[in-house]
């Protein structure tokens, strides 16, 4: 097996890094070398770190994980890398069981992983992929399944020529770079096991569900549109229009406007119902307007197929 380095991007860990090290000192195969790096946490992170003997990285003022990331994989000596966020668990035999895969045939090799709900500590199976479908149509795969780079071992050399995360995104970075490693011709691999516990973020969750839905209109904005993407055009639009739902729902209008004209770009006719009702509103009013008219009936408790069917039942019928 070729040598893996363990990269550790951190920001406010400090709490977790025991945890994470204690399954890491668990494998049963070593990591060559583990590396972290301190996004400016205000924490003990540099106090913990550097108590267990990590090599750890100050990057002063906070300039975000992709970042962090970014400079992890610089700093690597190892063939192949492993990016570990400190509250996602590890497996005992992640390594064991992804790093025989690491291999001239293969440029990333991944896995299944469950989410975990920390107030519970139960686990839901929320991560699953098929391994035929992610070698031979992994693009496909990861838009409508994204995965989290906890879940994946990549080719050092890869990475550095895809030049990284993109550092202009403030969410969605993980899901884009390996959508990206797949888009431009990446090898994959994947092991149908489940090898990582991941933990969602402690943010407030309307937060993080109106910075998750900007991160994917991010996303979509920068991918839509790819030639490449041509085939899967209907199920972007369709992404597109859910975007969209989300931000109307979370209070960003001018957002959630973009992510309409950009579903209506893609060809989506909005909203998507095919109920004969939007049909004779379309004329009269605009997709975005009528997608909101939607999301407001949905939050009013009122079935929009009722509210519709009074209005087909009210307009005059064109045969």
């Amino acid at each position: 097996m070729p040598p893996v380095s363990l990269l550790i991007p951190c920001f406010q860990a400090g709490r977790f890094l025991p945890s994470l090290m204690h399954s890491v000192r668990a494998q049963r195969i070593s990591f060559s070398e583990i590396i972290a790096y301190d996004d400016g946490s205000t924490d003990d992170t540099l106090a913990v770190a550097q108590s267990l003997g990590l090599e750890i990285q100050s990057g002063g003022l906070r300039r975000g994980l992709c970042h962090a990331r970014n400079r992890l994989a610089e700093a690597a000596r190892g063939e192949w890398i492993h990016f570990h966020t400190p509250n996602d668990e590890l497996s005992p035999d992640f390594l064991q069981r992804l790093g025989g895969e690491c291999n001239a045939r293969n440029d990333v090799v991944t896995c299944d992983a469950d989410w975990i709900d920390d107030a519970s500590g139960a686990g839901h199976p929320a991560s699953r992929y098929d391994p035929d479908q992610m070698h031979g149509n992994p693009t496909r795969c990861l838009l409508d399944q994204p995965m989290r780079l906890s879940q994946s071992l990549i080719n050092r050399d890869r990475w550095l020529v895809l030049s990284g995360c993109d550092e202009t995104l403030r969410s969605w970075d993980e899901a884009e770079v390996i959508f990206r490693l797949a888009l431009e011709g990446a090898v994959f691999h994947h092991v149908p096991q489940v090898l990582t516990r991941l933990h969602p973020s402690n943010d407030d969750s309307r937060i993080r569900a109106l910075e998750t839905a900007r991160g994917q209109l991010a996303f979509l904005r920068k991918h839509a549109f790819d030639p490449r993407l041509a085939p899967l055009r209907e199920r972007l639009s369709a992404l597109a229009e859910e975007i969209a739902v989300t931000l109307i729902e979370q209070g960003d209008r001018p957002a959630a406007a973009e992510a309409a004209r950009l579903a209506q770009r893609l060809g989506r006719r909005l909203p998507s119902s095919l109920h004969a009702g939007w049909s004779i509103l379309r004329p009269w009013l605009p997709g975005f307007a009528l997608l909101r008219l939607q999301t407001w009936l949905r939050r009013q408790g009122k079935s929009h197929h009722a509210v519709l069917a009074e209005v087909d039942a009210r307009s005059p019928h064109v045969p």
